[in-house]
């Protein structure tokens, strides 16, 4: 068994968006699974171009056992939707990205809008929400707050 420990996101873990299409900002902050034995990153959550309600968010998984009984994607939306009592998180992914499409459906985002030929001609750009009362890593209790 994997037992893996999370962390902020420090400016070390920059690296870890390479072949992202996403870079690094100033106001960039998350949450890091380490693997507790190998002390190697399993996954990252990002969020950037924050609002008062609303953040981008970036996920990149290198070890999916980090997701195991919510794991990563439990914590860091314990994070933004309570610690940081933030409302809304916000995804950008490629229309043509159909696993990553149905992921982030599976972890409980809801498509919002699809802008045609938005990532490139031919390619739509959609755009993802996730409120906390759709966040099912949340107690029941918590999703109304």
């Amino acid at each position: 068994m994997i037992f893996q420990r999370f962390e902020p996101m420090l400016p070390s873990h920059a690296e870890y968006f390479q072949g992202m299409p996403c870079k690094v900002c100033a106001d960039t902050k998350g949450i890091v699974a380490h693997c507790a034995t190998t002390h190697s990153v399993m996954g990252l959550v990002a969020f950037d171009s924050w609002t008062e309600n609303l953040a981008s968010v970036h996920i990149k998984i290198s070890n999916p056992m980090c997701l195991r009984n919510g794991g990563l994607i439990a914590e860091s939306c314990d994070w933004y939707f309570n610690r940081l009592d933030r409302g809304i998180m916000l995804g950008l992914v490629r229309g043509d990205l159909y696993k990553v499409l149905a992921f982030n459906a599976k972890i409980g985002f809801t498509e919002e809008h699809r802008i045609k030929d938005g990532y490139a001609v031919g390619v739509d750009q959609v755009m993802l929400t996730m409120t906390r009362e759709q966040c099912r890593f949340l107690p029941t209790q918590q999703r109304a707050a």
